[in-house]
């Protein structure tokens, strides 16, 4: 696996990201949101919450997932590694929460239900999340029902703040590409997040969900451009995986995912 020494958020973010965050930051709350935050050590908080009941992953209780997650490190140039977790639920699905002190926290659904090499695209997403600087602003959506009635402007928040966090997987989206470097791959495991039966893994076709992600099209939608904002916060559990590989594909397909790996591969 060719090593990204060196890989720079500029390289790689999405516009929308970047746009969304640039909306956020122009909400007058954002800022004592963000210090509310801080102040309050929702960061300790949570990590009790999550490592409470999970099994911490290391070399010698969990080799093959502990070296999985050091090795996704270093193809995408992290170097704060967070400490890893396993925790039982039967779905595909890995978190990252805290700032500082990061902790990933890896379904065993995950585990039992990709590959090694779609494991990486997962890994290499949440390692996009730490490596662009999400977390802390994530944070807030993850533990807003419990928390945004202490925050100040909590109410002018909402939608930006909630739209950002689903455009913050489209550039996560395209770590994880670099992370598995493969296209397959990555589209392999979008089609079981996107809820492939498991009796079906061994014939997923992959051209018909290429076909499904580039017919779709969300600035042709008319008004569904205006009110995904509102959706991605009445359903902010909805990952969007259609989307998400749309954007993905064009990426690729644009020649910037290439031209990262011909200037910095090791």
């Amino acid at each position: 696996m060719k090593k990204l020494k060196g890989l720079k958020l500029e390289d790689y973010q999405h516009e929308s990201d970047k746009a969304a965050f640039l909306s956020l930051e122009k909400v007058k709350a954002f800022d004592k949101a963000v210090d509310w935050v801080i102040k309050n050590t929702i960061e300790e908080v949570t990590n009790v919450q999550q490592t409470g009941s999970s099994i911490c992953v290391n070399q010698d209780a969990t080799p093959e997932l502990f070296n999985l997650v050091n090795d996704v490190a270093a193809t995408v140039d992290v170097s704060n590694v967070p400490q890893v977790y396993t925790r039982w639920g039967y779905d595909i699905y890995i978190t990252t929460d805290g700032d500082k002190h990061p902790k990933m926290i890896v379904n065993t659904g995950t585990v039992d239900l990709l590959t090694p090499a779609e494991q990486r695209f997962m890994i290499g997403h949440e390692f996009g999340h730490i490596k662009s600087n999400h977390l802390k602003y994530l944070l807030l959506c993850r533990y807003w029902s419990l928390y945004h009635s202490y925050i100040p402007g909590s109410t002018l928040l909402q939608i930006p703040l909630f739209y950002w966090s689903r455009m913050t997987d489209l550039t996560a989206d395209r770590v994880g590409l670099l992370a598995c470097q493969d296209i397959n791959v990555a589209l392999r495991t979008m089609i079981k997040l996107a809820g492939a039966p498991e009796s079906l893994y061994d014939n997923l076709n992959i051209e018909a969900f290429i076909e499904q992600a580039e017919s779709f099209n969300i600035s042709k939608m008319g008004v569904m451009n205006k009110i995904v904002e509102k959706i991605s916060v009445m359903d902010n559990a909805a990952p969007w995986m259609v989307r998400r590989a749309s954007e993905l594909l064009k990426w690729y397909k644009s020649g910037e995912y290439q031209n990262i790996l011909s200037k910095y591969a090791q």
